[in-house]
């Protein structure tokens, strides 16, 4: 029994030690694995963050993807979080807030220069993107659409339209507006209004799972019209889809920068944070990935086409364009899921 005790717990001895020596490598590395979307938008952070970030502090990166939630939540449940920094929506930001997520060391990040209400205790913005209006400039070459109203008459501007697979983007908010609601009002929205907008032109929406077959039913022409997010319609522009965005009311999302509780990385994972917070990398990540500049102190030199596509460079848009009321969302996202999606199987 005494051989049996030894060998047990000499087995434990080892086990511990093998864990001990693997997170004394792991730090001795000084690694972060980084979660994002895959893309130009994970090939830019690259560039933008990560390259310089390396080269001045000697951290290397693995990369992954997707930054899904719900294997963070198993992770984090299981005490074995393998993910450091994580690139996740603002809402999920609010939700998982002291959950699944730390907080962010924010002393030494100048939160001044970002939107007011757009920092969270645990998620910093890295870049906006709007949910823009576009349609194809060969359907309608000889009646363009030019206001959100267009996009819900089929009368006048038949053809089929595509819906982004996230409905926390503003679908609902556009609803809302083509329906009469002033902006100022949009919030809290009314789920069944909206949802009985968007019954007017049910029978013409494609219905996309990814913002990847959301693209390619724009260059394909699948779509005549749709609501996509910025990266996506600079990509469906780069691979030859003719169009053009339409501005009228234009709501603005974020992404944040988020760190998962329990990395075994923290104090890297935040200076990492503070690191991405600064213009220069906001600038050249802007620059890459067409997005929007997070801070004010980031003065990217676009390129025409994602000018283009870029709301906050159009004069002509001064106060519509909008920003998305996160906190609403985070609270009653899975409340709107649950009304949405068996309105989308009827």
């Amino acid at each position: 029994m005494l051989r049996v005790r030894n060998s047990v717990l000499a087995a434990l001895i080892g086990a511990t030690s093998a864990i001990v020596a693997l997170n004394q490598v792991r730090a001795e590395e000084k690694s972060l694995t980084f979660v994002s979307y895959q893309g130009t938008l994970q090939d830019s952070q690259i560039k933008a963050w990560q390259q310089p970030y390396t080269a001045s502090q000697n951290v290397q990166f693995e990369n992954d993807s997707p930054p899904d939630g719900a294997k963070l939540k198993a992770m984090v449940e299981a005490g074995a979080v393998s993910w450091d920094v994580m690139d996740q929506g603002a809402a999920f930001a609010e939700q998982n807030c002291g959950k699944l997520l730390e907080k962010l060391d924010l002393s030494k990040i100048d939160t001044s220069q970002f939107p007011e209400g757009s920092v969270s205790e645990c998620g910093l913005p890295v870049y906006f993107f709007a949910l823009t209006f576009v349609y194809n400039t060969e359907k309608y070459k000889d009646h363009p659409p030019t206001k959100l109203a267009d996009f819900f008459d089929l009368k006048n501007f038949p053809g089929t339209r595509v819906l982004p697979p996230d409905i926390s983007l503003g679908t609902l908010e556009y609803a809302l507006m083509a329906d009469g609601v002033d902006a100022k009002n949009l919030y809290p929205i009314d789920v069944d209004r909206a949802l009985k907008k968007l019954d007017t032109i049910k029978s013409s929406i494609i219905f996309t799972k990814t913002n990847g077959a959301l693209q390619q039913a724009l260059v394909d022409g699948q779509a005549d019209m749709g609501f996509a997010v910025t990266g996506r319609v600079i990509a469906s522009a780069k691979a030859g889809a003719p169009i053009a965005p339409v501005w009228d009311k234009t709501i603005l999302g974020w992404d944040a920068l988020i760190v998962p509780k329990g990395t075994p990385n923290l104090a890297t994972a935040m200076d990492f944070v503070q690191f991405v917070s600064q213009p220069e990398q906001n600038k050249r990540f802007a620059e890459l990935a067409g997005v929007i500049a997070a801070t004010s102190k980031a003065t990217p030199d676009y390129s025409d086409l994602n000018k283009t596509f870029n709301p906050r460079l159009h004069d002509e848009n001064g106060d519509k364009v909008l920003l998305s009321n996160v906190k609403w969302w985070a609270a009653n996202l899975n409340s709107v899921i649950a009304k949405v999606t068996p309105w989308m199987s009827r």
